[in-house]
């Protein structure tokens, strides 16, 4: 059975965020773009700031479909800076308990 609704309804409450079409993570990239350029005030520069942006939103658009929709919180957890949670052990402890 197929909805006929003009409305985009999540069927599941892990569904990724969406801006318009894309999903919010590619779309913050052209976004950025977008707004550095906007702020040089520079015609070229905003134009080469957007161009690299769509440029890196697609290329990391084919480098996750293959992967988890939460690849990118993964990896920032895993090798970025991210502060430790204090209730929960660090991630290099492995032990199982049970």
């Amino acid at each position: 059975m197929h909805d006929q609704s003009p409305y985009y309804i999540p069927r599941r409450l892990d569904d990724p965020g969406k801006l318009l079409f894309w999903d919010v993570d590619l779309a913050l990239l052209v976004v950025t773009g977008f707004l550095v350029g906007l702020y040089s005030m520079n015609l070229l520069v905003m134009a080469a700031s957007l161009t690299i942006s769509i440029v890196l939103a697609s290329r990391y658009g084919k480098l996750k479909a293959g992967h988890h929709p939460g690849m990118a919180k993964h990896f920032v957890y895993w090798h970025g800076g991210v502060p430790s949670f204090k209730v929960t052990p660090p991630s290099h402890f492995r032990e199982l308990i049970g």
